[in-house]
C-alpha cells in the first residue's frame, strides 16, 4: 500500500515544460521573424551607422554621429507597430486549438489542467515576444559599449518599454483569443480594442460637423491628443513615448550630445491593466465551453452586445460616409434623409451580425424580433442625443472671466492671454456669428448656385481649468454679415502690436531671449546667401528695436504678404532678397510654459531639434524687410554689414 500511494501520489503543476518545449519549437517562425527584424533595426542598422561615422572629421562630430544612429533607432513608433502584430500572432498560435472542436476536445482529454495550460502557454507567447527583444538590447549595448558611446540608460529604457508594451498586448490578445471562438474574431476584437476609441471619436467628431454650425472637423491622426486617449492603447503608448534628442554647443555648431527616452511613466500602468487581462482571462478558461470553437463569439451574454455595438456604430459610419461622399458630387442631405440611412444601416448591420454569430441565414424569431424593437428605439435615441449635444456644443462660448488664452485665425494667428483686451474681442466675435449664424452658415447649395468665394474662421480658447474649445466658422460671402466679420477681424489684425507680435513671435520669444543675430547677405553675383553674424551681442539688440521701429512707423507693412489692407490703398511691395536671423535662447520655465499653450513656438524651424541638455531651448527666427524698413538699413550701415541700401537686393530685380 505504501508503494502505492508513493507512484500515484497526486502532483499540483502550474507549468508543463513538454508544451511550452513544443510551443517554441513548433512556432519558431513567428519569433524567429520578429528576431530577425529588429535586429535589422537596431544593432545592424546601428552597426552601419557607426561605420560610416568614423569618417567623421573631429571626434565630437564623430561622437555626434553615432549618438544620432542610436537615436534613429530608438524611436517607439517601430517597436509598438511590430509588438502590435506579432503579440496578436503569438496569442493565436499558442492557443489555436481554442478555435477547432476537434483540437479542443484533444487537448483538453490530457491530463493537464486548463490552469496549467493557460500559464503554460502565457508564458510560451512572452518568451516569443521578450526573448527577441532582450537578445537585441544585449547585442545593441555591447555594440555601444565598444564604441564608447554613452546611450546605455536610453537603450535600458527602450527595452523596460519594450517589455511592458509585448506583456500588455500579448495580455489584450489572450482577453480577445476567450472573447472569440476563431482566428478572424480574435484580430477583429483585438483591433476594436486598439483603435475602437480614435474611430468614434472620429465619427462623432463628423456628426458634430453636420449636425452643428463652427464644430471642427477632428482629422483621423493618431498622433493629434484627444481627451481619454488612453481607450486606443496603442495610440496611447504612440502619443506619450518618444526619444528626444539633446544638443550642445560644439566647437563649430551645435551637436547630439545624448538622447534622452520620455514617456515611461505613462506606460507603466499598463503592466496592471495586463495583469488584470491574464485574470480576467483565467476566470473565461474556466467557464468557456468546448463546443464554442469557431463561434464568433464564445461568451453568450457578449453576444446581444456586438449586435448593438456594430449596429449602432455601423449605422453612424454608414449614413456619415454617404453624406461626405455626396457632399463632394455637390449633393448635400437633409437631416430626415441622414437619419433615414441611419436608421436603415444600423438594423441591417444588426442583422448581418447575429447571421455571423448563429452561422445561420434563418434568425428571424420571435425574441430576436422583439430586441430589433428595442435596437430601433436606441437608434432613434442615439441620433436625437447626437444632435442635440452638437446642438448645447454650438452655442457654448466660454466666459472671459475663464480663459486663460485666446486666438483667432483668419490670414495669421492672432494671440491673446488673460492680460489682453483682445480676449473680449474674441469672445464678442464669436458672439455676433452665432446671432446671425442663419445668414452666415456656408450652405453647399448656396454657394454652388451663386459661386461664392468661401472663408473660415478659427477661434480656439484654453481655459483656466486646462480644457480647450476650437471652433471654425464658414462664412457666406454674399451676405453684409459676412464681409463686417472680415472687417472686424482684419481692422484687429493691422494693429501694429498684433503685425509685431505675429512678426518677431513676441507671444513666445522676446528682447531678453536674443543670444545673437546673422544678416544674410545675398551675393548676386554667386547667386547664393551668406550668413554674417555679429561680433556681439549688442548688434543683435539693435538691430531687433530696428526692426520694431519699423513696425511702430508702418515701414514693415508694405511686405507683409496677406495683404490685410482693406482699402487696397497700401500695394505690396517687392522685399529684399537680403534676410536677418535672430537667435534665441529659451529657459526650460518658459519653454516649458510654452508647450502648455495653444499656440505654438513661433520660430522658423522645428524647435524640438534645439532642446539642450538643461532643458532650454535654442530657437531662431527670419525676418524679411524691404527699403522703406530704413531704421533696420541703418542698423546694418551702423555696424559695417551694408555701406548703403545699393548693397541690398531687390528680390524682384535678381537676374535682371
Amino acid at each position: 500500500m505504501k508503494w502505492e500511494e508513493q507512484i500515484m501520489k497526486s502532483k499540483k503543476s502550474y507549468f508543463n515544460p513538454t508544451i511550452f518545449k513544443k510551443n517554441i519549437a513548433s512556432y519558431w517562425p513567428v519569433w524567429g521573424s520578429f528576431l530577425a527584424i529588429i535586429v535589422m533595426l537596431m544593432p545592424i542598422h546601428i552597426g552601419l551607422l557607426f561605420t560610416m561615422a568614423e569618417y567623421r572629421e573631429t571626434e565630437q562630430l564623430r561622437r555626434a554621429a553615432m549618438i544620432e544612429a542610436v537615436y534613429d533607432c530608438l524611436h517607439p513608433g517601430f517597436m509598438i507597430s511590430l509588438c502590435t502584430v506579432w503579440s496578436l500572432l503569438s496569442a493565436i498560435v499558442v492557443f489555436q486549438y481554442l478555435n477547432h472542436a476537434r483540437n479542443a476536445y484533444m487537448m483538453h482529454a490530457f491530463p493537464v489542467t486548463r490552469k496549467e495550460l493557460l500559464i503554460t502557454n502565457v508564458v510560451s507567447g512572452l518568451t516569443m515576444m521578450i526573448g527577441p527583444e532582450l537578445i537585441v538590447f544585449i547585442a545593441s549595448v555591447l555594440l555601444c559599449a565598444g564604441y564608447h558611446v554613452p546611450v546605455m540608460l536610453p537603450l535600458l529604457q527602450w527595452f523596460i518599454s519594450a517589455v511592458i508594451i509585448s506583456v500588455f498586448l500579448f495580455s489584450l490578445a489572450t482577453f480577445c483569443v476567450f472573447m472569440a471562438g476563431n482566428s478572424i474574431a480574435v484580430v477583429f476584437y483585438y483591433l476594436f480594442f486598439n483603435i475602437a476609441y480614435e474611430i468614434i471619436y472620429y465619427v462623432l467628431s463628423l456628426f458634430r460637423m453636420v449636425f452643428a454650425y463652427g464644430l471642427p472637423l477632428s482629422s483621423f491622426d493618431f498622433s493629434a491628443q484627444k481627451p481619454m486617449d488612453f481607450l486606443s492603447p496603442i495610440v496611447f503608448m504612440w502619443q506619450k513615448l518618444s526619444a528626444r534628442a539633446v544638443y550642445s554647443a560644439g566647437d563649430l555648431e551645435y551637436t547630439m550630445s545624448s538622447i534622452q527616452y520620455e514617456g515611461l511613466g505613462y506606460i507603466i500602468g499598463f503592466l496592471l491593466i495586463a495583469l488584470c487581462f491574464f485574470v480576467l482571462s483565467w476566470f473565461m478558461y474556466k467557464k468557456r465551453k468546448i463546443e464554442y470553437a469557431g463561434d464568433m463569439v464564445a461568451i453568450p451574454f457578449m453576444r446581444p452586445v456586438m449586435r448593438w455595438t456594430i449596429g449602432i456604430g455601423f449605422g453612424a459610419t454608414f449614413a456619415i460616409t454617404l453624406f461626405i461622399v455626396l457632399l463632394e458630387v455637390d449633393i448635400c442631405l437633409n437631416y430626415p434623409t441622414i437619419f433615414a440611412i441611419f436608421m436603415v444601416g444600423g438594423m441591417l448591420a444588426f442583422c448581418i451580425t447575429q447571421m455571423l454569430i448563429a452561422r445561420s441565414f434563418r434568425i428571424f424569431k420571435k425574441r430576436l424580433c422583439v430586441e430589433m424593437l428595442g435596437f430601433a428605439g436606441a437608434l432613434v435615441l442615439a441620433f436625437l442625443g447626437a444632435r442635440g449635444m452638437a446642438g448645447i456644443q454650438e452655442r457654448y462660448i466660454p466666459s472671459v472671466d475663464n480663459i486663460e488664452q485666446a486666438t483667432c485665425l483668419l490670414d495669421y494667428t492672432l494671440c491673446y492671454d488673460n492680460e489682453d483686451e483682445g480676449l473680449q474681442f474674441v469672445v464678442d466675435l464669436q458672439k455676433y456669428i452665432l446671432d446671425h449664424k442663419s445668414v452666415l452658415q456656408d450652405r453647399v447649395a448656396e454657394n454652388i448656385a451663386t459661386d461664392s468665394e468661401e472663408y473660415y474662421v478659427n477661434l480656439e480658447y484654453r481655459l483656466k481649468n486646462g480644457n480647450r474649445i476650437s471652433r471654425q466658422y464658414s462664412l457666406n460671402m454674399q451676405s453684409q454679415e459676412a464681409a463686417y466679420v472680415l472687417e472686424m477681424i482684419r481692422t484687429e489684425e493691422s494693429k501694429t502690436e498684433n503685425l509685431m507680435q505675429n512678426g518677431l513671435g513676441m507671444k513666445t520669444l522676446s528682447r531678453s531671449n536674443l543670444t545673437g543675430a546673422v544678416f544674410q547677405d545675398y551675393l548676386e553675383d554667386e547667386g547664393e546667401t551668406v550668413g554674417f553674424r555679429g561680433e556681439n551681442d549688442e548688434f543683435a539688440k539693435q538691430l531687433y528695436d530696428a526692426v520694431i521701429r519699423d513696425y511702430e512707423e508702418g515701414n514693415m507693412q508694405p511686405y507683409i504678404y496677406w495683404g490685410f489692407q482693406l482699402d487696397g490703398n497700401v500695394p505690396m511691395e517687392s522685399t529684399y532678397a537680403d534676410s536677418i536671423e535672430f537667435n534665441f535662447l529659451i529657459p526650460k520655465p518658459q519653454y516649458e510654459k510654452i508647450k502648455e499653450s495653444i499656440w505654438e513656438l513661433q520660430v522658423d524651424y522645428d524647435y524640438e531639434f534645439g532642446l539642450q541638455a538643461d532643458g532650454s531651448c535654442i530657437a531662431t527666427k527670419n525676418i524679411t524687410f524691404g527699403p522703406r524698413c530704413t531704421n533696420i538699413i541703418n542698423c546694418l550701415e551702423v555696424y559695417g554689414f551694408i555701406r548703403d541700401e545699393n548693397d541690398l537686393t531687390i528680390s524682384g530685380e535678381i537676374g535682371q
